[in-house]
């Protein structure tokens, strides 16, 4: 979500319900509401769903529909939407998710066909900013020109989504040398189911003290992810030590950053510097 001046509201948090089951939404109300707003394309018809049904998984669920948004506004008034009815949401990249991540009965948002494009790529800086729909060897040929790398490289890094990649901490062969997606993200511009939409990193620990300070519902995140951080962490740090293999129980620990750290989990990985790992050797 780049390239935008105008931020929408931060609503305090007040309990509102979340999603409800597919099942009992008005699906004809929700593609006219949907289709008012959305710049992009938005696809309910039975074969667009039954294309989204499947991913490179054993998995199949016909989702409620498609958009696919043009831009980071698409995005916002489409999820606003989807919130005042109540309807379930996921991303999704190039579909390329083997344990079935990429389906769900939900609108799906795809971020492959528009929002595609290097923004900017700092040579000196060794730092990329991205839409989520960047197909990793895109960034990784721009970065070659220039005799750099983007070092995590999955097996499917010929088609796979940048974004998709930050929701799964992707890894590859070459991510033993330069390290997993989560290794070399800077900063995610996100926004979440409830709308709040911020900007999220690694923060100091002084940093952390102003954005809870400040309250809000940034604060409130950031002060449950602390006090998550605070009880449980060096419990995890012990039972499952740092490793470079990409697997749920390793990078359990990047949930739990060492003191000085803390990162919210987005629903949409929307911008991502990512730094080079190195120049290539």
């Amino acid at each position: 979500m780049v390239g935008t001046a105008a931020h929408t509201r931060q609503p305090e948090h007040s309990g509102a319900e979340g999603p409800r089951p597919s099942r009992t939404l008005d699906r004809g109300r929700l593609v006219r509401d949907l289709r008012t707003v959305v710049r992009g394309e938005v696809r309910f018809d039975e074969a667009s769903r039954h294309l989204y049904a499947n991913d490179a998984s054993i998995y199949r669920t016909v989702p409620v529909g498609v958009v696919i948004p043009r831009d980071d506004t698409d995005v916002v008034t489409a999820l606003e939407v989807c919130r005042r009815h109540r309807a379930p949401v996921l991303a999704r990249g190039a579909g390329t998710g083997p344990s079935g991540q990429s389906v769900n009965a939900a609108v799906i948002f795809d971020f492959s066909k528009y929002m595609n494009r290097i923004l900017d790529l700092d040579t000196q800086a060794r730092t990329a900013t991205v839409q989520p729909g960047v197909i990793c060897d895109q960034l990784r040929d721009a970065a070659m020109e220039h005799d750099l790398t983007f070092a995590p490289d999955p097996a499917t890094h010929d088609h796979n989504t940048l974004g998709g990649m930050i929701g799964n901490n992707s890894c590859g062969t070459h991510s033993v040398y330069g390290g997993k997606t989560v290794d070399n993200v800077l900063e995610l511009d996100i926004v979440l189911y409830d709308g709040t939409r911020m900007t999220v990193g690694v923060d100091e620990e002084e940093d952390l003290d102003r954005i809870i300070g400040a309250g809000g519902r940034r604060g409130e995140i950031y002060s449950a992810l602390r006090d998550l951080r605070d009880e449980f962490g060096d419990l995890v740090r012990e039972r499952f030590p740092g490793s470079r293999v990409g697997c749920p129980a390793t990078t359990s620990t990047t949930c739990f950053p060492r003191r000085g750290s803390a990162r919210p989990a987005p629903w949409w990985a929307a911008s991502a510097p990512a730094p080079w790992c190195s120049r290539r050797r």
